[in-house]
């Protein structure tokens, strides 16, 4: 495995996609499935012992859904990023080439509080860290779901930026970054579009595969599918609307 960090980058990337899709399809229903009879869902499967099992309750199919999900991230997570690093897949990315950028006077320190809990924060990165997706803009630590951005070079220490970010319900350090701008002449960039389109892809399939091939839980699988389909269209209809509004701001602070 360590000679495939010595790979093209683009075989790379299609041996980490088809051992994602492999593990999607194939390992992660074989964890829910062995997890759910592990945890006593084969009761179900009868109708003799279904009623007397508190498992197969509405409650009880809730709690066991939630417990196989958590226990599938624990797997799963890991599980990704020893691929990323096997494969080399977030590294060798070239960085973009240094551009000299400018920013209008009047952006220069402007706060702005925004509807949906997002918010318009013009500053200077003090840190960056890939190992955990965040950038430290303003004392404020955010969060961002994709390394791509720090990859490319697009978010730096020092860097000047505007940023839009979302705060969320659950945590108020809790704060995603959905846009940026780096100044004149770079284009405002959203983060994670490409990956959140294809989880919504891989999503969707996933529904309709359950849907239309007989397999066991699958009310569970379509349920939790569903779930990140909803999940990555709001992150999808958010950052795009960071975007618009940022481009907006810029082109209003130019004139």
């Amino acid at each position: 495995m360590i000679a495939i960090r010595h790979w093209p980058r683009g075989w790379r990337l299609t041996l980490y996609w088809v051992t994602m899709m492999i593990t999607l399809l194939i390992l992660v229903p074989a964890f829910v499935v062995a997890g759910a009879y592990l945890l006593g869902f084969g009761a179900c499967d009868s109708l003799d012992t279904a009623g007397a099992s508190q498992i197969c309750s509405p409650l009880g199919r809730l709690l066991l859904g939630a417990v196989i999900v958590a226990g599938g991230f624990l797997f799963f997570l890991p599980w990704t990023r020893f691929l990323q690093r096997t494969m080399a897949v977030d590294s060798k990315i070239q960085p973009s080439r240094r551009i000299s950028s400018t920013f209008p006077a009047a952006v220069v320190g402007t706060t702005m509080d925004l509807p949906l809990g997002q918010k318009l924060v013009a500053g200077r990165i003090q840190s960056c860290s890939q190992s955990s997706r965040t950038i430290l803009f303003n004392g404020a630590a955010l969060t961002l779901m994709s390394l791509y951005p720090l990859q490319k070079g697009w978010l730096k220490q020092g860097d000047q930026m505007v940023v839009v970010y979302q705060r969320t319900p659950l945590g108020r350090n809790l704060r995603f970054v959905l846009a940026f701008w780096g100044g004149s002449p770079n284009p405002v960039r959203g983060v994670a579009a490409i990956s959140q389109s294809l989880s919504i892809f891989i999503a969707a399939a996933c529904i309709v595969i359950f849907t239309t091939v007989p397999a066991p839980l699958p009310g569970l699988w379509i349920t939790v599918c569903s779930f990140g389909v909803i999940l990555s269209s709001l992150y999808l209809t958010l950052m795009l609307r960071a975007k618009a509004i940022l481009s907006r701001f810029i082109a209003g602070s130019a004139s």
